[in-house]
């Protein structure tokens, strides 16, 4: 029952960080008064990306800098399109979570073809130190991603 219950809340704490993260930045921008609905379009832009530098490359950190840059590139276009077209955010945040959605799975499709089982490379391990010394289950929470651990900051 213990082991079950850590691999239950490592999980969540894993799969649980990338919404975090955006949640984080939305909030930032709510803040400053700018709807940013596309979050879920750049979040999948940049997951494909990513793996698609990390795959082309090999190198896993040009992969996490293929998937920031484009992210990037999604925000300013959408930052044009609201500051300078005066466009309505909402609109373009819906667009472009359908454009997101649709040019991924073509793209992908056409790289990799309808079933791939292509490896990717992905970060390496990382120890963090003290938090083996956890008293609940030492072995599943000694090596995790170097990504996940990165992930774990308060939020504002």
């Amino acid at each position: 029952m213990e082991e079950t219950l850590a691999i239950f809340i490592a999980s969540t704490l894993r799969l649980a960080m990338p919404l975090m993260l955006a949640a984080s930045g939305e909030l930032v921008s709510e803040r400053a008064g700018v709807l940013n609905l596309s979050l879920e379009g750049m979040m999948l832009t940049a997951a494909f990306f990513g793996a698609l530098g990390s795959w082309a490359t090999g190198n896993p950190y040009l992969g996490v800098g293929c998937a920031v840059g484009a992210a990037l590139c999604v925000a300013a276009v959408q930052a044009w399109l609201s500051v300078n077209l005066r466009a309505n955010q909402l609109v373009i945040g819906i667009g472009f979570n359908i454009l997101a959605l649709g040019a991924t799975t073509l793209l992908y499709r056409i790289i990799f073809g309808g079933l791939s089982r292509e490896e990717i490379p992905g970060l390496p391990k990382l120890s963090v130190p003290g938090l083996s010394d956890l008293p609940f289950r030492r072995r599943r929470l000694r090596c995790r991603s170097s990504a996940a651990s990165s992930r774990i900051a308060p939020c504002p």
